[in-house]
């Protein structure tokens, strides 16, 4: 599986303009049943990182790695 790493970004710096439509026709036949309630499970932290795991209700799991200044670089 294909590592994808991101940031969040703050309200203030994200611009809105333009419209997009999207397509949503084509619809699967067969949901996918809930295998359970999602979660979330803190993986790993240490200074300046959260590793956290997401499991969806269908059971695919997402790791997030967050990262921020910890809380002594003020």
């Amino acid at each position: 599986m294909e590592k994808v790493t991101g940031q969040i970004l703050k309200g203030s710096d994200i611009q809105v303009s333009g419209t997009r439509q999207i397509n949503i026709t084509a619809v699967p036949s067969a949901q996918p049943q809930p295998k359970g309630p999602a979660t979330a499970r803190l993986l790993q932290s240490g200074d300046g990182f959260a590793l956290i795991e997401l499991t969806c209700s269908c059971g695919i799991k997402t790791t997030i790695k967050c990262n921020y200044q910890p809380n002594n670089a003020q």
